[in-house]
């Protein structure tokens, strides 16, 4: 997966499970502006441990993205 596909991924599974960015940025112990640069592909390089905090805060969870759990 290409890094604009996961950034576009993100913002769809976002929205498929019906988070707003705020509610999502605060279930993964991340902020506003970097969810939002993740999902905008202005930040397109985002640590191992960002990525496991978007699926503990179950934004990936059951997503086309998978990490092991």
């Amino acid at each position: 997966m290409q890094r604009r596909e996961i950034a576009t991924e993100l913002k769809r599974l976002r929205e498929t499970v019906g988070l707003s960015l705020e509610e999502a940025a605060r279930r993964a112990g991340l902020s506003i502006g970097g969810l939002s640069m993740l999902e905008n592909g202005e930040r397109t390089d985002p640590s191992y441990s960002t990525l496991a905090q978007l699926v503990y805060g179950g934004l990936v969870l059951n997503g086309t993205i998978s990490l092991p759990k």
